[in-house]
């Protein structure tokens, strides 16, 4: 499927459609930072709505179209977009965001590097590495922090889309410690507020929690390794919509959504917001169970609604 073309310096993200499962979910709740001592975190009480497997249909409410249909969003800026530089295979430690109040940078482990690759559009995307089965693979993980509280990356209750256009690697996870592929996230499942997209066991899956519940809405169709996708998790009130778009591949959009109560993110000031795995409090990478996302990555997507425009 053709995209719009693009500056080849520039990564940014967007929002797919998949097939939905809603429930609640703690696999991230014994994560341990490098460095730091191994401790049992308790899974957050979760609340679940049932979801619904559909083909894109425009007009259907509340989800009218695969743009933003909803006030507030229109003509929001991309939070996460980023100039990238450098040649293939180029070593990547800092980025330059297009948003002011925030730094971009990568921190890794056991030898963990991001290397400049191309995505389908030939413009520069992120290369994280490759599967590895020791207790100790290599690890990388693309850090977005805010230099001031509340910061940019502050969604609150409000209604917001994020995402990104990825291709996974053949072998991309089973592994205790690269056991998955976490794509793009905020806070851990032990944390009481968290929104991420991974692609465990091949298929996309969105979790929101906030004060008030936890929705999640999965796409039970398998990407095709190597291939280019884009996917897109959006909060429209006490809704969800995940969808998934094949962009080197024909075919439709598939999405998925759930309801439910969901309330108020709230993150403490300084959590990081992670892409291609996940990241403690402290921004150091997750040791016990990174979820290396193992592939390649572009156009990361974060738009939040004006907080003065309303629903």
């Amino acid at each position: 499927m053709p995209r719009p073309a693009r500056a080849a310096t520039l990564v940014g993200l967007f929002l797919l459609t998949g097939c939905a499962n809603v429930g609640a979910q703690g696999p991230d709740a014994h994560d341990t930072p490098a460095g730091a001592p191994t401790s049992p975190e308790s899974s957050a009480a979760t609340s679940a709505a049932e979801g619904s497997t559909a083909s894109e249909r425009p007009g259907s409410e509340p989800w009218a179209t695969t743009t933003e249909p909803y006030r507030g969003l229109e003509g929001r800026p991309n939070l996460l977009a980023l100039a990238l530089d450098g040649s293939d295979g180029d070593v990547v430690t800092s980025m330059r965001p297009d948003a002011d109040g925030l730094v971009i940078d990568v921190v890794t482990l056991d030898g963990g590097v991001v290397t400049t690759g191309r995505d389908s559009a030939e413009a520069a995307a992120f290369r994280f590495p490759s599967y590895a089965t020791g207790p100790q693979p290599p690890r990388a993980i693309v850090r977005v922090q805010e230099v001031a509280d509340p910061g940019a990356l502050r969604v609150d209750d409000l209604d917001f889309t994020f995402g990104a256009d990825f291709a996974v690697d053949d072998r991309s996870e089973g592994a205790g410690v690269d056991g998955g592929n976490n794509l793009i996230q905020r806070g851990l499942a032990s944390d009481g507020s968290q929104f991420k997209i991974d692609i465990d066991d091949g298929m996309p899956l969105c979790r929101i929690e906030g004060d008030g519940g936890v929705l999640e809405a999965r796409i039970h169709e398998e990407v095709r390794p190597q291939e280019w996708y884009r996917v897109r998790c959006a909060r429209r009130g006490e809704a969800i919509r995940l969808s998934l778009t094949p962009i080197t591949l024909v075919g439709p959009t598939a999405v998925a959504t759930a309801s439910g109560p969901l309330g108020r993110l709230s993150f403490r000031a300084g959590l990081p917001l992670s892409i291609g795995g996940k990241l403690a409090a402290n921004g150091a990478v997750i040791r016990s169970t990174t979820d290396q996302f193992n592939g390649l990555v572009s156009e990361p997507y974060l738009v939040v609604a004006d907080r003065d425009a309303g629903r």
